[in-house]
């Protein structure tokens, strides 16, 4: 009787705070994702919901994903990692399995033949078959060695958190993924990602640009932060300019507007496109933003 495969999450991370990425990965296999707060400034951490073994492992790292890009599973004692970084002559592609010993589950007859004596134990032994990673352009040799170790160890407790100091990455990846599935979650929550359809994909993205305000103290931060604020008048001063920036394109061809000659119109118009444009977008971007704020509290 075939076992069934026990449940199981994907952990990732990447250097990046974008998580245009993610909400593609979900809208296209419909399955959810949570991020966790940790303590690697500039890197993304996140988890796929525990689940039998059938479509957790999309590649994010094909599709948008920083390099270096780290995966890291557990399912029952064996341990997944899938690693990514550079790309051309130097670009590094691992992938790692840990599994615990063979065990005999038939008596031994092997006494009379020492060859065969000697294959059973070596299937037997702590790491049989463990590969030996060779030399890379792209890996250091001490890397690659610390790499070995944790691939030659006999406690596959410890083998996603020696793998995570030797790749550098965030130590939390191993945390969560040796976490099992009845415990709570070893480390902050930070944004639940569900899947959405694609115009929900580009409404989340857009909220995203609408959640940080800038800090300087320009002119351009400071209309930027008012635009933001004010996501209504924002709209309509934005679709004024465009309105207008067209109408001075329209009047180019239909020679409606004496006095004015073309090459002051045009700079004019180029301008009125580019600020209304910008203005336009900045404020729908609020709007998304403050949508999914009031969506956030009242969920909770």
């Amino acid at each position: 009787m075939l076992r069934e495969a026990p449940n199981t999450r994907h952990v990732y991370a990447w250097p990046d705070k974008d998580l245009t990425v993610v909400r593609t990965v979900a809208a296209k296999l419909g399955a959810a994702y949570t991020t966790y707060e940790h303590g690697r400034d500039g890197w993304l951490v996140l988890a796929s919901d525990f689940a039998p073994e059938k479509f957790l492992s999309h590649p994010m790292d094909k599709i948008g994903a920083r390099h270096p890009f780290v995966r890291m599973a557990r399912s029952g004692e064996e341990r997944t990692v899938t690693y990514v970084a550079a790309k051309g002559a130097e670009a590094v592609h691992l992938h790692l399995d840990w599994a615990p010993a063979l065990t005999k589950v038939v008596p031994d007859r092997t006494r009379g033949d020492a060859e065969v004596a000697g294959l059973a134990r070596w299937l037997t032994s702590s790491r049989a078959g463990a590969p030996e990673l060779q030399p890379h352009p792209g890996m250091p040799e001490d890397q690659r060695r610390q790499l070995q170790s944790a691939l030659d160890s006999t406690d596959g407790a410890t083998f996603l958190s020696a793998v995570a100091r030797a790749l550098d990455c965030p130590p939390e990846v191993a945390t969560l993924a040796e976490a099992p599935p009845e415990s709570p979650d070893p480390l902050p929550v930070g944004e639940r990602i569900e899947p959405a359809t694609r115009l929900g994909v580009v409404g989340q993205t857009l909220g995203d640009l609408g959640k940080e305000e800038p800090t300087g103290k320009g002119p351009g931060a400071i209309y930027e932060r008012w635009v933001r604020r004010h996501p209504g008048p924002g709209l309509a001063l934005g679709a004024v300019a465009l309105a207008v920036a067209v109408a001075l394109l329209v009047s180019l061809f239909l020679d409606v507007i004496d006095g004015v000659p073309w090459w002051v119109r045009v700079p004019i118009a180029l301008g009125l496109l580019y600020v209304g444009f910008g203005t336009f977008m900045m404020a729908v971007a609020a709007r998304f933003a403050a949508a999914g704020a009031e969506a956030r509290e009242s969920a909770e």
